[in-house]
């Protein structure tokens, strides 16, 4: 959930207002990170966790009969839901078929009983259908839908020790990261201009880093944007 806190923390970090040198310090690189290039990476590259809600139990309940809270264990921000997997019942009345196929031979009616059940779901008053409600809520309609258990896969920010990132992308953060430092400390610097040395004044290139710092955030981004895996879903009937 958006925050004040968060907002000014962003701006801060953006303008470089709070920033009294010409370098950071490992906790202020660490800060920078966590602020601006974990929650962009994770838009791209999400953390996906599961949830199952139990409607009856009031951990989950709020105000409206069909509206429950999605609790993350780590109390990250949640950015979307994935997957919604259905109460049982919710299926079964369809006419789904209760166990799948046990034989070849079994398995022309058990795709057409499946076909029949999927067909039915399209109009009954029974389908399963969620909405995701920032910051932390799932909206179940029709509320004749809400017949039971049910869990959701959903996506959420990386760990702020970077933990949870896969090392297939690795690269992608470790640049994400690089591109808002350097962005930021260009602000910083030039602020600054020059500093005055014994050797004459030397220019602190606030403006370079700034810009060279822009072209690889934008770059890493174009390139996350195809090499990050989509959610897979498959559908067995």
């Amino acid at each position: 959930m958006l925050t004040p806190y968060d907002v000014l923390t962003y701006i801060k970090t953006q303008l470089a207002t709070s920033i009294t040198g010409i370098e950071f310090n490992d906790e202020e690189i660490l800060n920078i990170v966590r602020n601006t290039a974990l929650r962009k990476f994770s838009l791209y590259c999400p953390d996906i966790k599961n949830c199952t809600i139990d409607p009856s139990n009031p951990v989950y309940q709020t105000d409206k009969p069909n509206v429950f809270k999605i609790i993350d264990p780590d109390n990250r921000k949640i950015i979307r839901i994935e997957k919604t997997y259905p109460p049982q019942s919710s299926v079964l009345i369809q006419g789904h078929p209760i166990i799948g196929a046990g034989s070849y031979n079994e398995l022309p009616s058990y795709a057409l009983e499946a076909e029949r059940a999927a067909s039915l779901g399209t109009m009954s008053m029974f389908t399963f259908y969620t909405k995701f409600r920032p910051p932390n809520l799932v909206e179940v309609y029709p509320t004749t839908a809400v017949m039971g258990e049910f869990s959701i896969d959903y996506s959420r920010e990386h760990a702020p020790d970077f933990s949870t990132i896969d090392n297939l992308f690795e690269t992608y953060f470790l640049d994400l990261a690089l591109g808002y430092v350097m962005q930021t400390l260009g602000r910083a610097r030039t602020r600054f201009g020059s500093i005055s040395t014994p050797y004459g004044e030397i220019n602190l290139n606030g403006d370079a880093l700034v810009s060279d710092g822009k072209e690889l955030i934008d770059n890493t981004i174009e390139q996350l944007k195809t090499a990050a895996l989509p959610y897979i879903e498959v559908d067995r009937g």
